[in-house]
């Protein structure tokens, strides 16, 4: 079997700052290594075409960089020729570890833990890793596991700890919570780093691994809170569309595409599934049917005569859409335009402390608004929650439960217009 050679690239080549090297080299048929290296250089002094830093007159620390990486080049041949001499199947893994062995101190070396957790992440963006449901996991969800790593190794920094897979117990669970408390976290800001950090102690308990049995405690409880989120009424639906913005503008787009997802509950990531070839009618209406990114389940929806109107505006070919933030930026301005001044009491649990204020209901306007002004509206319109779900992509009536945003006085006012409410004619 051929020794393959590394190549060496940048991480961040169009920075003006220095950025890490990293050597990377297909290893197998399947993976491909990707290793930092302890070298940086700044991208004006790299040599795209030869991988390898500039060296001469101007560029003087660019030999004794080259002779460094050329350590990793040679090191990395070494080992996966002595992988094939024993005739032990060369994998990305296996090797990562003996190079991290061979360059970094052990303090630096990633822990047991940390190692299984991004071998994990990387099987699942391999597609060898697949689901509960057995269908690969959805990108989305693959981000939240790349979060939860990432805040390990912050608390592993911060504690100038290194934490193996029998190490997390209790007194890490608590000392885990005091740092994300430190750093002013939400409640919900830590629910996914926890949740993530349980489920892959499970895996690894299930690959043999010896894994501390306190992750399955009752008391390491993945921590979450239900927040004051709000949700806009009809009436406020048809004024922020009544609001008359420059044809085709970037606040014109924004509030379109807003006007959509509250008339069909889709999700941010979503947005671009509304186009002309997932459309289409029949003796009961026109409906779009789309495929959330990230649950993969596919959802028929109904178009009401906003959407219709606001589709065929754009002859069904809607604005390209902007990035998260900026969007809930043109938002706020959409709801102090649409005069969404109504008083809302929020609490949250930040930093383990519950802290409550008042706001308006333009300042807490966001992309999710749509989503649950969409099941809010329809619960409130008497339809079921099983037929909602069906539309949401909601899995659990408690999931899709946590969406609903009514006070007490609505449901009041709902159960009064029950017929068994009225005095008989």
């Amino acid at each position: 079997m051929r020794v393959p050679e590394p190549g060496f690239f940048l991480k961040r080549p169009k920075h003006k700052d220095q950025t890490a090297i990293m050597m990377v080299v297909r290893v197998n048929k399947t993976e491909i290594l990707k290793f930092y290296t302890r070298e940086s250089v700044v991208p004006d002094q790299w040599d795209i075409e030869n991988k390898k830093a500039k060296e001469g007159k101007y560029y003087p620390e660019g030999w004794e960089i080259n002779m460094r990486l050329q350590k990793y080049r040679l090191k990395f041949k070494s080992i996966f020729r002595e992988l094939i001499d024993k005739k032990i199947p060369p994998t990305r893994a296996l090797i990562k570890g003996r190079l991290e062995e061979e360059f970094f101190d052990f303090m630096e070396r990633p822990s047991e833990l940390v190692r299984y957790f991004d071998n994990t992440i990387q099987q699942m963006k391999d597609g060898k890793l697949l689901s509960a449901n057995s269908k690969p996991f959805t990108p989305g969800t693959i981000a939240t596991f790349n979060t939860a790593l990432m805040h390990l190794k912050k608390f592993q920094d911060a504690s100038n700890k290194v934490f193996d897979m029998e190490s997390i117990d209790m007194t890490f669970y608590y000392e885990y919570l005091d740092y994300f408390y430190s750093q002013n976290y939400s409640t919900n800001a830590i629910y996914n780093p926890i949740k993530k950090l349980k489920q892959i102690l499970k895996m690894a308990e299930l690959d043999g691994y010896k894994v501390n049995p306190n992750y399955r405690n009752r008391r390491f409880a993945v921590p979450s809170e239900t927040t004051d989120k709000i949700y806009l009424t009809e009436a406020e639906i048809e004024r922020i569309y009544a609001i008359k913005y420059e044809l085709f503008s970037q606040i014109d787009n924004v509030r379109d595409l807003f006007i959509i997802a509250c008339c069909t509950g889709v999700r941010f990531s979503d947005y671009e599934s509304i186009r002309e070839e997932n459309i289409f009618k029949n003796d009961h209406g026109e409906f779009v049917r789309v495929k959330a990114k990230k649950t993969n389940v596919t959802a028929v929806i109904p178009l009401n005569w906003m959407a219709k109107q606001i589709l065929s505006k754009y002859n069904y070919a809607l604005p390209k859409v902007i990035g998260n933030a900026n969007f809930n930026e043109y938002l706020k301005t959409i709801g102090i335009d649409a005069k969404l001044n109504d008083k809302v009491m929020v609490s949250v649990t930040r930093g383990g402390k519950t802290q409550t204020d008042t706001k308006t209901k333009h300042e807490l306007i966001q992309t999710h608004t749509a989503r649950r002004t969409f099941a809010t509206n329809l619960f409130l319109a008497g339809y079921s929650t099983l037929e909602i779900m069906k539309i949401t992509g909601h899995r659990t009536e408690v999931e899709f439960l946590k969406y609903i945003r009514i006070s007490s006085e609505e449901v009041a006012f709902k159960i009064a217009q029950d017929p068994r409410f009225k005095r008989p004619e």
